[in-house]
């Protein structure tokens, strides 16, 4: 990557009050615009790591820049901050607490001390965003899981952030409501918005993401575009990370010169189909 960086972390180390060493100095990068993908097992860091991003959490040590400017602490630079990043969390009922849909997502405008009119037309906007206009009305109880999903993120969009960082957004979700969700950060990227996800999920990650980031026991094991992290089988097998299906299946097709256009690696099943219609 060697664009415009939107976020930079320098030799970040974060201690929980109990002992526990997160993050054991992490450098990176996000470059701005981009679509980012941070993997790892459960408890290497991901979380944490994102919370501080928009300063919920204070590092130990190190330093966080957004665009350009070091993040301060007190109490305007955090609510300015937090306009520009936003975190949707893993699990949506932690983050939904108004009876419906309307008042839910217009709680972080008109926080904002917005004219009405402007809060109106954010809230029908990010509703928009999340396929959720139908719903304004409908009572936050009664909305399926998937749903919340999407108004958690509706949550977010209201503020109208750069920087949006998902938390395992697809966990808990099926197969319909995964591919509405890859929907809605695709769409949210053609608007100039930079998304950065952790996931489990490694044939998501392989299709979808620019950049990957591998962080493992607090670190950052390696970083790259997604062929050059799932050819890495050593780093992989380290942290126990799957291959995505696609490459694994275009890795096989390779060793076996069944194949004679090696470069392009498919990053759809469509693109998978195409490339077999050529095996004679």
């Amino acid at each position: 990557m060697n664009g415009e960086y939107i976020l930079e972390v320098k030799d970040l180390e974060y201690t929980y009050g109990d002992g526990t060493h997160a993050l054991k100095g992490i450098n990176l990068k996000i470059e701005k615009g981009k679509k980012i993908a941070i993997i790892g097992v459960n408890g290497s860091g991901k979380s944490t790591l994102f919370l501080n991003m928009n300063g919920v959490l204070k590092a130990t040590k190190g330093e966080i820049y957004f665009k350009g400017e070091k993040i301060a602490y007190d109490k305007k630079s955090l609510m300015e901050l937090r306009k520009k990043v936003g975190i949707v969390f893993q699990n949506p009922e932690t983050m939904l607490f108004s009876s419906n849909v309307y008042q839910e997502v217009s709680f972080g405008a008109m926080n904002l001390k917005l004219d009405n009119n402007i809060v109106h037309e954010r809230v029908q906007a990010a509703l928009e965003d999340v396929n959720m206009t139908e719903f304004s009305e409908k009572s936050i109880h009664f909305l399926s899981y998937g749903q919340k999903k999407r108004v958690s993120i509706a949550d977010i969009l209201v503020m109208e952030p750069e920087l949006i960082i998902f938390d395992e957004p697809t966990s808990s979700l099926d197969p319909k409501h995964t591919q509405k969700i890859e929907e809605i950060f695709d769409e949210l990227n053609k608007k100039g918005m930079t998304v950065l996800i952790s996931t489990h999920d490694m044939n998501f990650t392989y299709s979808w993401a620019d950049y990957i980031f591998i962080i493992d026991d607090g670190k950052i094991k390696k970083q790259g575009i997604p062929e050059e992290i799932f050819a890495d089988n050593k780093i992989l097998e380290e942290c126990y990370l799957e291959k995505p299906f696609l490459f694994d299946v275009f890795e096989k097709l390779k060793e076996k010169k069944l194949i004679t256009n090696t470069e392009s690696y498919p990053k759809t099943k469509e693109e998978l189909y195409k490339l077999l219609k050529t095996i004679s």
